[in-house]
């Protein structure tokens, strides 16, 4: 389940008909393959946390999936702030114990928008804090940029929250190093 970053907000110089090549969910599935995997990943875009939590016990019911990565990054500029992070936190809360009763791993992975002067929940933050009390396995991109040393806004991001090709393929690296090397 993935929000506007999953769906390549970011990427609108790169034609739709080969879009999922560079989006991490389609470099996921192509590495897994050309390591021998029959995996196969769909894609479930939601606006937010909250239209996720709605939407996840239909969606585990149909896919049936033994894996469930879910994915946020920030939710709109907004005055009251802190209910927004409320809800937020009790949608991702939803979304692990569906996963939990469905029986389907899950794998948290968090992309953090930029610093930002405007106030706005980073929900990939809220992410990995609930990830964390739930005993849910995480990816963190923002850690991984970070690592990589100053200057990683331009190499990865589009705008402030969304990713550029580069993020896409670094993301898609990372989830299948978390898939492949324990």
């Amino acid at each position: 389940m993935a929000d506007a970053v999953g769906q390549g907000a970011g990427l609108w110089n790169v034609p739709a008909g080969v879009r999922s090549r560079y989006l991490f969910w389609g470099v996921l599935e192509r590495e897994l393959k050309e390591k021998g995997s029959a995996a196969s990943v769909t894609p479930v875009f939601v606006e937010d946390p909250e239209d996720a939590a709605g939407r996840i016990d239909t969606m585990l019911r149909r896919q049936r999936p033994n894996l469930v990565i879910v994915q946020f990054s920030s939710s709109a500029i907004g005055a009251n702030w802190r209910s927004i992070r409320n809800r937020v936190r009790k949608a991702n809360q939803t979304i692990f114990a569906a996963c939990r009763r469905a029986k389907a791993d899950v794998i948290a992975l968090a992309i953090p928008p930029l610093p930002q002067p405007l106030k706005q929940v980073n929900e990939a933050e809220v992410l990995l804090e609930e990830a964390a009390r739930a005993g849910v396995a995480t990816a963190d991109f923002g850690r991984l940029a970070a690592a990589r040393g100053n200057g990683f806004e331009g190499e990865y991001y589009a705008t402030p929250d969304q990713l550029n090709v580069q993020g896409h393929l670094l993301v898609g690296k990372l989830l299948t190093s978390c898939l492949t090397e324990p």
